[in-house]
């Protein structure tokens, strides 16, 4: 591969990453698209979770990114699991229907 491939081969690796950003960026670009935001307004316990859950962005964000900052390390890939797995556990509980399991 010639130099000049190369580089448009990045370049257009960049495109599509822009391309998908820009289609995400307007499926959520309404405040309905605020999940937790309309969730801790109906059960006003949620809004820590949901406030801890916050950092979890940028693991949707930034490490999707070919020059993304650094990649997470065991512990705070763990840590960002955890959350997740509480706010996923917490609203399953609250949505769960009676005989259920």
């Amino acid at each position: 591969m010639t130099p000049e491939e190369s580089r448009r081969d990045e370049s257009a690796r960049w495109l599509a990453q822009a391309r998908r950003d820009l289609n995400a960026a307007r499926l959520l670009s309404s405040a309905e698209n605020e999940l937790g935001g309309q969730c801790a307004a109906l059960n006003h316990s949620l809004a820590p979770l949901f406030q801890e859950a916050s950092v979890l962005t940028d693991y949707a964000v930034v490490f999707c990114y070919l020059d993304a900052p650094h990649e997470p390390d065991e512990s705070e890939a763990m840590a960002a699991i955890g959350t997740a797995t509480r706010v996923l556990e917490e609203i399953s509980a609250l949505l769960a229907l009676p005989g259920q399991s």
